[in-house]
């Protein structure tokens, strides 16, 4: 295959290529299905195909966090202090290092047979910012296709706290007892408040449009223990958030959270369950499918605190910074979230246990 005009890869370096760059440019998956469906050997990789996968990765990356969100105009955090600015010109450089963790992710996405029935598993650990991006990305290529659960299963994805906070009904599905849970992915949530925070930023858009996504078709599942499933794998994913987020003081990085509350109807915290389960069971599903109105009095107290530093405290450019970005929301969606949640801890039609 040429590339460009003077460059040629062999047929695995193809492939390897085509995949990466379907991956960060969010190509359909039919388009590369035949390639994730084959089995290849690769024992090698030239030095024109890593250079060309490096490129793909920090040029495809930095536009894939653009897209999602990074293109905002908005108040940002930095560590220089507050600026308003899209990403990139709020940072000036940029935090999307790749370890060897996405490589052998995209090599097991080439050289495996996806969907087939033997499949060997992937149980790499991402270690840079970079590599959740790329969890993240290879979720979305599989979402809602055929080879979403052959992905979702895969250790190495599951310890992606990027993929638990977008992916929660996916991961649920596959869940499995012996492989890693949201709790197993816990320290990457909070290397992702601090040495990927720009990641969080850039993709605040998308969160934001997924977890809402994620609470409306939630609505519509009247099976008990799908959804307390789907609860408890929210609440802990946004519980891990938070508790990274204010170990730094990145209450920012939670804002998705509150544009995804804003695009919800009043009661969408409510849950239809099917009467043929116990008293205990639905309560236990309605409390559990609260997670995301629950983690919002979370932030609703923080808003609070933030409301009482005055223009002579530290830390008061920051404060109205953070006030202006949850303006929208404010005060009173604050107490409807916690209204939402309280209703979620009602008994059935006012019986006792």
């Amino acid at each position: 295959m040429s590339v460009g005009t003077t460059t040629r890869v062999t047929p695995n370096g193809r492939d390897l290529l085509l995949v990466a760059r379907a991956v960060v440019l969010g190509s359909p998956c039919e388009a590369i299905e035949g390639v994730l469906r084959g089995a290849s050997a690769m024992t090698g990789v030239s030095p024109e195909t890593m250079r060309l996968l490096e490129e793909t990765l920090a040029h495809g990356g930095v536009r894939a966090i653009a897209r999602r969100g990074g293109w905002r105009r908005q108040p940002r955090l930095t560590p220089e202090g507050a600026r308003t600015g899209r990403l990139w010109e709020a940072r000036t450089t940029s935090p999307l290092a790749f370890s060897s963790y996405t490589f052998e992710l995209l090599r097991w996405l080439v050289t495996e047979p996806l969907g087939g029935r033997h499949v060997g598993p992937f149980r790499g650990t991402p270690r840079l910012p970079g590599d959740e991006l790329i969890a993240y990305l290879t979720c979305a290529l599989v979402e809602r296709q055929p080879l979403e659960r052959c992905i979702a299963e895969q250790p190495g994805v599951r310890r992606a706290a990027l993929a638990w906070l977008a992916f929660p009904r996916m991961l649920a599905e596959a869940a499995d007892a012996n492989e890693p849970s949201a709790e197993d992915a816990g320290p990457r949530f909070a290397a992702l408040a601090s040495e990927g925070a720009v990641v969080l930023e850039g993709l605040a858009d998308d969160l934001a449009r997924r977890a809402a996504t994620f609470e409306r078709e939630k609505q519509q599942v009247s099976s008990t223990p799908t959804v307390l499933r789907l609860g408890e794998t929210r609440g802990r994913a946004l519980g891990l958030l938070l508790d990274a987020c204010e170990a730094v003081d990145r209450w920012d990085l939670a804002t998705f959270m509150i544009d995804a509350a804003i695009q919800l109807p009043s009661g969408s915290a409510s849950v239809r369950l099917d009467a043929s389960a116990s008293l205990r069971e639905r309560s236990d599903a309605r409390r559990a499918s609260a997670a995301h109105w629950r983690c919002l009095g979370r932030l609703g107290r923080h808003h609070e605190e933030l409301r009482q530093v005055r223009h002579f405290d530290d830390g008061y450019p920051e404060a109205q910074l953070l006030l202006s970005r949850w303006e929208r929301f404010g005060s009173q969606g604050f107490s409807r979230a916690a209204e939402a949640s309280a209703a979620c801890e009602a008994l059935d039609g006012g019986d006792s246990v």
